[in-house]
């Protein structure tokens, strides 16, 4: 049997976007005000991000031609609801013209109603942590509801687990003197490391994660009633293992970034894991394992995916899971091919074990606006020019389009 045969019949095969990321202009979100702030935070401006705001339609196509079977994309909040109960009619058509779009290409949309920002006014309101937020955020699931009638799967949240972490965001966004804050709380957490530096709490904020879970749950709730899709959230899974004496450490990380999260999912028709990398834990904390490095320092390991999904399956039972992100970060395609060929034979004997595996999202599908780090950073399977936004397949999306098609065959024979 190939290793493509491996995967059972209509697993999905796709790509993952972000609006933030993507579109570009996101001009009524609190990352928005963040990046144009002055902070010495971000490398530089999303700007236009690769204008996919007006390329979506081609940028879909790309994905189908590409030999895929399923599309995942965000609906950006922050241009849904700019103005707190005051809703686009015009953008929510948009969506549902993408969505749309999907379909006529026989891709399998995957809609995250929620990646990473928010609306100005919630975090200045109080984010998560506000007693308000479930209710906001239920009723900006419910606005969405016509348009997803007919989405298989549906994503509240990615990554509450990070999400949790933003606490500094919010407090940055409501400060008079952004600078200021910036700089105060770098003088709080001197050695702070994580996606906002100095923003990122060292664990969760048990008020955030409180807000996040009765969010999705009551979102989850109106998605049940007013469609038909299958409901789920995604949570950031990077396996850590410890060095002998360090095991009380490591189950620590365990217990405060990951299981609360997961535990959540077991309600849930679906839950989604997104795998970079892995960890060790030793007299120094948490550092990346081995000496190979990506573009962000993360040790190179491609088959910590298939160690995440084992740690999602013993939480989560019967939950199905699905990879809705896994990537690195390089500026050498030919590694960006090794990570695949073994990121997917993890999958394939993840799935070889039994556990009931539905899907692959790779992160992400074109070289894109990478938060902090700016455009620099390189996770996609096709470059993209920054002037004429030219969208140009590397080696690597070739390769996942060959292995893509193999399964298809496949699973048909």
């Amino acid at each position: 049997m190939s290793r493509a045969a491996s995967f059972p019949a209509g697993f999905l095969w796709g790509v993952g976007t972000s609006a933030h990321q993507y579109d570009g202009n996101n001009a009524a979100s609190d990352y928005w005000e963040l990046e144009n702030s002055g902070i010495p935070l971000f490398a530089e401006r999303s700007g236009d991000a690769i204008d996919s705001y007006r390329r979506w339609p081609d940028d879909i196509r790309l994905a189908a031609d590409l030999g895929l079977n399923a599309y995942r994309l965000s609906i950006e909040w922050a241009r849904l609801e700019p103005v707190r109960g005051h809703y686009s009619f015009a953008e929510r058509e948009r969506y549902r013209d993408m969505i749309r779009c999907c379909r006529e290409n026989g891709l399998e949309p995957l809609i995250v109603l929620q990646h990473i920002t928010h609306p100005s006014w919630f975090s200045r309101a109080g984010g998560w942590a506000a007693p308000d937020s479930g209710r906001a955020f239920t009723e900006y699931v419910r606005f969405l509801t016509p348009i997803l009638e007919d989405v298989r799967y549906v994503a509240t949240m990615n990554e509450p687990n990070i999400l949790s972490t933003l606490g500094g965001v919010g407090r940055l966004i409501r400060s008079n003197d952004p600078a200021g804050e910036y700089a105060a709380i770098s003088a709080q957490h001197p050695t702070q490391r994580g996606l906002l530096g100095a923003a990122t709490a060292a664990i969760p904020d048990e008020r955030i994660v409180e807000g996040l879970t009765r969010a999705h749950t009551a979102a989850r709730s109106v998605l049940r009633e007013e469609t038909d899709a299958q409901v789920g959230w995604t949570v950031s899974i990077q396996p850590v293992t410890a060095q002998p004496g360090f095991e009380d450490e490591a189950a620590v990380i365990t217990r405060h970034w990951v299981d609360p999260f997961l535990e959540v999912s077991r309600g849930d028709d679906w839950v989604g894991v997104q795998t970079y990398t892995s960890w060790m834990v030793g007299p120094q904390g948490a550092e990346p394992r081995g000496s190979r490095r990506t573009q962000l320092g993360w040790a190179f390991q491609p088959d910590a995916v298939g160690d995440a999904l084992r740690q999602a399956g013993k939480v989560v039972g019967e939950v199905p899971l699905l990879v809705t992100e896994n990537g690195v970060a390089t500026a050498d395609d030919t590694e960006r091919v090794e990570y695949l060929d073994g990121a997917t034979t993890a999958i394939a004997h993840a799935v070889g074990d039994g556990l009931n595996v539905l899907g692959y999202f790779h992160w992400t599908f074109m070289d894109n606006f990478e938060w902090v780090s700016g455009f620099e950073v390189s996770f996609g399977l096709v470059s993209v020019d920054r002037e004429t936004f030219t969208r140009t397949p590397k080696r690597s999306a070739l390769w996942l389009e060959q292995f893509a098609r193999a399964h298809h065959s496949a699973t048909r024979e």
